[in-house]
């Protein structure tokens, strides 16, 4: 009898732990990448705010991160004299992830 119960027990944890390991893994690269490109999408959106670039896209770079092709791209606007928006796009080259993207406002 104890037998027939432990082979059952088995066979449930056997197929639940084979399904959930490798999504815990997916799950596990998937955040770390997307905590990747939400540390650089801040750094750029600090830099912009510390230079204040000229009105436009004034970066667009490809980093090469942990075998991973990150594109930075950063754009200015003048919303009138005195105030600019600074939005930075940080996206995954082939991953099908949706790009993070920061923006401020910025008084000079």
């Amino acid at each position: 009898m104890e037998a027939v119960v432990a082979l059952s027990l088995l066979a449930l944890l056997v197929p639940l732990l084979a399904n959930l390991f490798p999504a815990a893994l997916r799950a596990g690269r998937r955040a770390h990448r997307l905590q990747v490109a939400t540390n650089l999408a801040a750094y750029r959106l600090d830099e912009a705010c510390l230079q204040l670039p000229a009105p436009g896209v004034d970066l667009r770079q490809r980093l090469v991160l942990e075998n991973q092709t990150f594109v930075v791209v950063r754009e200015t606007y003048r919303l009138d004299p005195s105030r600019y928006e600074v939005s930075v796009s940080v996206s995954l080259e082939n991953s099908g992830l949706a790009p993070v993207v920061l923006s401020t406002r910025v008084l000079p």
